[in-house]
């Protein structure tokens, strides 16, 4: 099943539960809904009370579920509290657009389309013994069409639904002078009104109508609003969003009720409430995905393992100084794109400044690969770790010769950083580096190049000094609980990667091995040895097979399988534990034959 199809179903879902109508069985599809609650309680939003009759009422169980010769029901709820403050339900929704100026010529008209459904209290039979109960069944209408002329005064007054007693379509109507809008543009706001008669006591909902939904269709195409509120916002960061979504524009104005626009292929002539908004985020293409890069554009080395084998400084800068070339191009290019204020100008020259800073830097970062052995064997030490930490993270994704690749904007990230890195004096270490990129776009990867360098030059330089370069070196601090665990396992991963070339290479990189901690507290994992201990003890003596594992990892990072009780020992011994070791075992007990890693040290994870 797709993500589009898993997306599709929740908000169905979403929509049955909220505004209906809802249907037991969705695979069924649309069928005759019946309620036993009145609507108004049933469900939250979508539908209008008549404006004389606004105020909530929660019946008695004895109004709804039964009448007053029977018994209490099994089935009937109590009765709910008087709420101290009273409640009103919305009588009208709409929305505001921005029409054109009115033609010389002509009638002027616009298309209201209202749908809605009503809901009729019925009794049900009784049957077998039990005792009628109350219903509510659901009467959808069709759609009704109301043509305004625009130079009426009929929209103010209200204009009925056909064949709908109670139910106008009112508004108004009237010149907009706001900044960016042509000149004669009217603004026009129109409501759906419910005006029935109140309904008598326990058919109240009768007079309701639920599930409302206003559509205009106007041929002369809506007006689009552009917003201008950043362009002058004393934060940066707003008036830079305002730079970028300035061809971003607002076609309507909901009113109780969202706006959605049907399509955006050419002039806008339709719009729609709705009650739950929604809008699609489009995935990201990056540079290594467009099909449709300008020829001529300078080409640059993003493979990894292509990376990982450079002879020398000048292979480094023979493969990655195009990437200088080709971000400096792009930059200009933006500079050159007209806009239409002096203050999005400004903005503008604030952000090339920082682009260009960046662009430094990252020569900068390939100077030093050009010029310092120690920073080009880490350099290419972390791509083959990275390399391989993908090639077992994601096996699938590398299949017909597909090998292991940066994006750009990960690499431009790590070759930006490796200064302010190897020079513990460098100004670039007083800077917070930001990596502002969609969900599932690569940040991760491009932090863990960072960090992999980072401790593969620790080691490589500690090796002559007597600390040996150990030592707490990267702290990686999630806010997000629910993504702790996921990054711990790539976090993971890399270090396991790490630690297979350490074993290959142990002169350059050490006899102490790469290692991975977690600290989330103690209602997560245990903060002394002694717990420790007893929560490990616990778990392999154990008879349950759903027993909780107090290793936060459920899978081996490098090979994915799972990890048992038999995967936790207790080091050197029971008695006096001082570490707990983790490794990949087979459901035997035996070192799994195809997992390179069957060492996986967790000392750190539950030490106090």
């Amino acid at each position: 099943m797709s993500s589009v199809t898993v997306r599709s179903a929740l908000l169905t879902a979403l929509e049955a539960d909220l505004v209906g109508p809802f249907y037991p069985d969705a695979a069924a599809g649309p069928q005759d809904e019946l309620l036993v609650l009145p609507p108004s309680r049933w469900y939250v939003t979508g539908f209008l009370a008549p404006q004389s009759d606004r105020e909530t009422k929660d019946p008695t169980a004895d109004e709804e579920f039964s009448g007053p010769e029977e018994d209490e029901d099994e089935a009937t709820s109590a009765a709910e509290p008087e709420p101290k403050q009273k409640n009103h339900f919305p009588a009208s929704m709409g929305l505001s657009v921005f029409l054109p100026k009115a033609p010389t010529e002509g009638a002027d008209r616009l298309r209201a389309t209202v749908t809605f459904a009503d809901y009729i209290r019925e009794e049900q039979p009784a049957g077998d013994g039990k005792k009628r109960r109350v219903g509510w069944r659901r009467v959808p209408q069709p759609p009704r069409h109301v043509d305004l002329v625009l130079s009426s005064s009929e929209i103010e007054k209200g204009v009925a639904l056909p064949d709908t007693p109670g139910i106008l379509v009112s508004g108004k109507l009237e010149a907009a002078d706001a900044p960016g809008l042509p000149p004669g543009t009217r603004a026009l706001s129109l409501f759906v009104v419910n005006r029935r008669a109140p309904g008598e006591k326990g058919r109240q909902d009768e007079q309701f109508i639920f599930q409302v939904k206003l559509e205009l269709s106007y041929q002369g195409g809506f007006v689009q609003r552009p917003s201008r509120q950043g362009e002058d916002a004393r934060d940066f960061d707003d008036r830079v969003a305002d730079l970028q979504f300035r061809e971003h524009f607002e076609w309507a104005v909901g009113h109780g009720v969202s706006v959605e626009v049907p399509e955006i292929q050419g002039p806008v002539t339709r719009l729609c409430t709705t009650w739950i908004p929604r809008q699609e985020v489009r995935r990201i293409i990056t540079r290594e995905e467009r099909k449709d890069l300008p020829p001529g554009e300078p080409a640059f080395t993003t493979d990894m393992e292509t990376l990982g084998a450079l002879p020398d400084g000048a292979a480094a800068r023979e493969k990655l100084g195009s990437m200088v070339e080709a971000y400096g191009l792009w930059i200009e290019a933006q500079a050159l794109i007209p806009l239409d204020s002096a203050k999005r100008e400004a903005t503008r020259t604030q952000l090339m400044k920082r682009a260009r800073q960046a662009k430094n830097r990252i020569q900068e970062g390939i100077n030093l690969l050009a010029e310092k052995p120690e920073v080009l064997e880490a350099f290419k030490l972390m791509n083959l770790a990275m390399a391989q930490a993908a090639l077992q993270r994601s096996p699938d994704r590398y299949k017909e010769g597909k090998r292991p690749t940066w994006r750009s904007f990960q690499l431009a990230f790590v070759l930006l950083n490796l200064a302010g890195v190897a020079d513990e004096n460098h100004p670039d270490r007083e800077e917070v580096e930001v990596i502002f990129f969609p969900t599932g776009g690569g940040k991760t990867e491009a932090y863990l190049g960072v960090i992999g360098f980072t401790l593969l030059l620790r080691r490589l330089r500690g090796q002559a000094r007597p600390d040996g370069g150990l030592g707490m070196a990267v702290l990686l601090r999630y806010t997000l609980r629910l993504l702790t665990l996921d990054q711990l396992g790539r976090a993971a991963t890399l270090i396991c990667a790490l630690e297979i070339l350490r074993r290959e290479q142990p002169a350059k990189l050490g006899e102490v091995r790469f290692s991975v901690g977690l600290w989330v507290g103690r209602s997560a994992t245990a903060n002394t040895l002694e717990q420790v201990k007893k929560l490990v003890i616990d778990y392999k003596n154990s008879a349950s097979k759903s027993a909780s594992s107090p290793f936060p990892l459920t899978n081996c990072p490098w090979c994915g399988r799972k990890l048992g009780r038999d995967s936790l020992v207790l080091g050197p011994n029971r008695t006096h534990p001082e570490e707990v070791i983790v490794s990949c075992v087979t459901p035997s007990g035996e070192p799994p034959s195809d997992c390179a890693w069957v060492d996986i040290h967790g000392g750190h994870l539950m030490r106090p």
